[in-house]
């Protein structure tokens, strides 16, 4: 039978989860609710999973789905005690299940626990997160301990190991050890919540979870992979995926035929091996997976003031001038970094010019004056240089106080505008979410609401947990409370908050996965009525290309989860370069 789009993605069809009567009738006994169907399913998975050689995987459900309390599920039902054998390590204390999660939603699953576990089989719970200091021994005696990617990185590789590596033919350094006390508890399992925080296999927060010790592993995430298939890499080594854990050449041959063909059937049969997704609209027993209220998506264009789009088209054209440079030179690569510095002050331009800094964007470069090697003896050329030198600072100076001027002027930009629009127009007792990217914008639209007479709340990354918390209590317990402003990386994966009914995306990331995720933030378990969704997007902009770009990204979940092939969707220059409307370009 066919696979169709959204359904499991796993070892074969509906009889991989040990047949559907034994899903439905299979229930946590300490649980105080009961799983929905899909949740069943998904526990059955994980069970099997794990009394396989597999030991683990990715439950890649879409946000919003319970993936959360199919974790609590797997912990009651397959606890250290309940296990006939447990293969960790001996030579480490052995410890319950660590939950490694964003600082966002610590006090989530720490309520999960709390409310879904019943009273006569409670599981008992750490959070490790602040300064104190903890021994493996203390760690090892509770059933849960929950910390963070940020406590566990800093535990990383202060231990050396010298290793003989015989296809190099020489010694090479691993730095392959966790000297805290995280990394020394031989765990019975390891959570890792939102876990496509380690798709980089080469940071430190990656490598830490990699070393340590479990028995189990599991990766819960929505958003597995994002930008590049190669972040495949980072989870196969995590689960310890053979042959492509800690080898990066068997990967990468893999990957050389993904490129040439837009598929490898080698890396889609090792991601079936250990995926499990399902989205909203898969269908389980003949319904779908959840009856959620409609999302309704408005997209609302954006014309610019008459001196907004004075400030966008010059430093369009100037920016447009400089990669022409790029081009000709045969630079664009090179220059990569500094065409994405461009398309950022681009994007922030689109929001509010007040978001530029305008010191670095006047800021005379040392390639803006060309110097005669062959100066004169006398010193003249020299002096000539130092008068060209004066003369562009007091160029840009001018140009700078021009822009600043204008900026005042401008006041509120035209998406501030229509924002504060819409939420004119938002029916009394409805809240909203609004996101951003940059919390200078969030400092705009601060005063904005004030001035309105709209009360609200908010969530950035400067917060400190207990902040987060005592924000999203505000909000979605306080009837006076409308708006919650969140940064988009500090908000957008991990948090509940249905009290919600509206979310506004004041700009746009590359990926649709990320602006799904924070509409996830309310589309979800426990909502009841429709989510109206606003994006706002500047016409005639560098944000029409990248909205088109975000439907390019969609393919690659089409390829990871799907049926369909793609190419990588990582931003190229031929992308960056047809965002700046440059034709024929040589890359």
């Amino acid at each position: 039978m066919k696979k169709r789009k959204g359904e499991f993605v796993g070892e074969g069809e509906k009889k991989q989860i040990q047949g559907e009567s034994s899903q439905n009738d299979l229930e946590p006994r300490s649980m105080t609710v009961e799983l929905m169907n899909h949740q069943k399913q998904a526990l059955a998975w994980m069970l099997e999973q794990e009394s396989s050689d597999r030991k683990g995987g990715i439950l890649a459900d879409d946000q919003g789905l319970g993936k959360t309390l199919s974790a609590i599920a797997l912990i009651l039902e397959a606890s250290p005690r309940s296990m006939a054998q447990d293969h960790a390590s001996q030579k480490k204390v052995r410890g319950g299940t660590l939950i490694v999660c964003p600082v966002s939603v610590i006090r989530q699953w720490e309520s999960e626990i709390a409310t879904k576990v019943a009273a006569t089989a409670p599981l008992s719970t750490f959070v490790y997160h602040d300064k104190r200091k903890v021994t493996p021994e203390t760690l090892a005696l509770y059933d849960v301990v929950i910390t963070t990617y940020g406590v566990l990185a800093k535990e990383q590789c202060n231990k050396v190991n010298k290793v003989f590596n015989r296809r190099r033919a020489a010694w090479i350094v691993e730095r392959q050890y966790l000297s805290g006390p995280l990394g020394n508890v031989a765990w019975h399992r390891v959570v890792l919540d939102e876990a496509q925080s380690i798709r980089n296999a080469y940071t430190q927060v990656s490598r830490s979870c990699m070393h340590l010790s479990a028995t189990y592993r599991w990766a819960l995430s929505g958003t597995p992979f994002q930008n590049n298939i190669k972040d495949l890499y980072a989870f196969f080594c995590f689960l310890r995926v053979q042959p492509y854990c800690h080898n990066r050449k068997a990967f990468d041959e893999q990957y050389e035929v993904y490129e040439k063909k837009g598929y490898s059937l080698e890396l889609k049969a090792a991601l079936e091996s250990i995926v499990l997704r399902r989205n909203k609209n898969s269908i389980v027993d003949g319904e779908p997976v959840l009856r959620l209220p409609p999302r309704l998506v408005n997209r609302v264009e954006v014309e610019l003031s008459k001196l907004e789009r004075e400030l966008y088209e010059d430093l369009m054209e100037e920016y447009e001038a400089r990669i022409s440079e790029y081009s000709s030179e045969g630079t664009l690569q090179m220059n990569k970094f500094n065409m994405l510095s461009m398309l950022l002050r681009l994007r922030q331009m689109c929001n509010h010019p007040a978001l530029l800094d305008s010191d670095h964007l006047f800021q005379v470069e040392d390639d803006d004056l060309i110097m005669d090697e062959d100066g004169s003896e006398d010193g003249s050329g020299h002096q000539q240089m130092r008068e060209a030198l004066s003369k562009l600072q007091l160029e840009a100076q001018e140009r700078q106080e021009e822009f600043d001027r204008k900026v005042q002027e401008i006041g509120q930009s035209a998406k501030l505008k229509a924002a504060m629009r819409v939420l004119d127009m938002t029916p009394h007792g409805e809240k909203s979410l609004i996101f951003s990217q940059w919390t200078s914008m969030l400092d705009l639209i601060e005063p904005e609401l004030e001035e309105a007479g709209i009360q609200f709340s908010r969530i950035d990354g400067s917060m400190s947990t207990r902040k987060r918390v005592e924000a999203i209590k505000r909000f979605s317990e306080d009837p006076e409370v409308a708006v919650m402003l969140i940064s988009l990386r500090a908000g957008g994966c991990g948090l509940n908050l249905v009290a919600a009914t509206r979310v506004l995306l004041m700009d746009m990331w590359w990926n649709p996965t990320t602006e799904d995720q924070a509409i996830d933030r309310t589309h979800r378990i426990g909502q009841t009525r429709p989510v109206h969704v606003t994006r706002f997007v500047v016409k005639q902009t560098v944000e029409e290309r990248i909205l088109q770009i975000q439907e390019e990204k969609k393919k690659l979940v089409e390829f990871a989860f799907g049926e369909k092939s793609c190419k990588d969707h990582s931003l190229s220059i031929d992308e960056l370069t047809s965002i700046f409307v440059l034709q024929n370009l040589e890359s």
